[in-house]
């Protein structure tokens, strides 16, 4: 499980004879509307992370992130949460 650039996906799109048209990283605020939601996001996404935890502690160690980084990154005064991440976009053909 790893996130990569685009410069690394381009001789691996290659290599499978894909022709790029576009292929870029692009920047993207994602707005939790609240620490629960922001709960859930971690607990439907972070799974690479998530499945190395036991069962049992999971909900607590879901708890000790979102608090760390809610402590990190303090909500607005509307009580969102903002996470700063990068998406890869492309259009490629065979």
């Amino acid at each position: 499980y790893g996130f990569y650039s685009s410069k690394e996906y381009e001789p691996w799109l290659q290599e499978v004879k894909f022709k790029i048209q576009r292929l870029e990283l692009k920047p993207k605020t994602m707005v939790h509307e609240d620490i629960e939601k922001f709960k859930g996001w971690i607990r439907t996404t972070w799974l690479p992370y998530l499945y190395r935890i036991p069962e049992n502690l999971k909900n607590v160690f879901i708890e000790l992130i979102a608090r760390k980084y809610t402590d990190m990154n303090p909500t607005g005064s509307n009580g969102k949460i903002k996470t700063e991440m990068q998406r890869l976009e492309f259009i490629v053909s065979k």
